[in-house]
């Protein structure tokens, strides 16, 4: 069976949560549990049926990539910066992330464009590994709004929101709110001139508040709502990415548009996430995703016809 995400995250978030509180005061004790953690993540690799090494294999079939063990074991560094960052984020709050942030010359020409431009934006983003950083960052930067679907683990929740208070932008939790009063509450953050950040990653099947898009020349549902919105309101996409380069987040943007209709609005920003899961695959968490996984069996399939 493959693993689920969520239920991954569900198992290990509790006792992560009470190991970290108990290194807090000793930064080298948490650095070696981190350490002993890609070590077992490394082994785990290598282990027969390895749902990590099977989803690599069919993503550099279908991708081009030819060193999946190469892209794993930089995933496993890159998770363990992103292990110290939430030991910094609850021992000295979200300033030291900020620090730890920037934006390329592009990206942060493309947020002054939009800022001056519309005043709103409907930031995109993927589950990156350096996700937290920026984000801190721009909340110290832009009034900022970010979007959070939380656990259905009423425990998760409660651990997790002590992290989001802690970064800097303004929450929005969306789980348990009715969808339109989310609907009504982001057309208001909108009109005040807000960003607006959602990971929009997550793929689903055909329901409601879905669209087909095609990702590795599969289809492949993602969320409909940021090109819902920008079209609605007349409010730009920025789709972006965020690489770490040693301890260095790095936030890359796309051309920022304001969404036509649903269907190319939405492709848009997709075609922009593939072209970075395509060059930066060790920043992608959801690579290792059970529905992502079958993505990308159908399409190794498909590649080696």
């Amino acid at each position: 069976m493959r693993p689920s995400f969520r239920h991954v995250k569900d198992v290990v978030m509790l006792p992560a949560h009470g190991l970290l509180k108990a290194a807090l005061p000793f930064p080298r004790f948490w650095h070696c549990c981190l350490r002993a953690a890609a070590a077992a993540g490394r082994g785990y690799y290598r282990l027969p049926g390895s749902h990590v090494r099977l989803t690599l294999r069919d993503f550099c079939r279908s991708t081009g990539h030819r060193d999946p063990g190469a892209i794993f074991r930089q995933f496993l560094a890159n998770m363990v910066h992103t292990g110290r960052n939430f030991a910094t984020l609850m021992r000295e709050g979200g300033d030291p992330l900020a620090a730890m942030a920037e934006f390329d010359p592009l990206c942060a020409a493309r947020l002054a464009t939009v800022r001056e431009r519309y005043g709103a934006a409907i930031l995109v983003l993927p589950h990156c590994a350096g996700s937290l950083l920026p984000v801190a960052r721009l909340g110290r930067t832009f009034p900022t709004v970010l979007l959070v679907r939380e656990s259905a683990s009423q425990t998760r929740s409660r651990l997790t929101a002590q992290y989001y208070a802690r970064l800097g932008p303004e929450i929005l939790a969306v789980r348990r709110l009715d969808p339109v009063v989310v609907a009504r509450r982001l057309v208001k953050l909108l009109k005040q001139k807000k960003i607006v950040i959602g990971t929009t990653d997550r793929p689903a099947g055909p329901e409601r508040g879905r669209v087909a898009v095609r990702m590795f020349d599969q289809p492949v549902w993602l969320p409909d709502w940021p090109a819902r919105f920008s079209a609605q309101l007349q409010v730009p996409i920025l789709p972006t990415y965020v690489r770490m380069c040693g301890g260095q987040a790095v936030m890359m943007c796309g051309e920022p548009y304001v969404a036509v209709d649903i269907a190319s609005g939405t492709q848009r920003w997709a075609e922009y996430f593939e072209s970075c899961f395509r060059a930066y695959p060790a920043d992608w968490v959801l690579l290792y995703d059970k529905r992502w996984a079958a993505i990308f069996r159908t399409a190794a399939t498909g590649a080696s016809r």
